[in-house]
């Protein structure tokens, strides 16, 4: 219970840096 977590978790701050 950590892989879909750490991957959501990953992308929404790659998101945030490229925002």
């Amino acid at each position: 219970m950590s892989s879909k977590s750490l991957m959501l978790a990953n992308i929404k701050a790659r998101t945030r840096l490229s925002m």
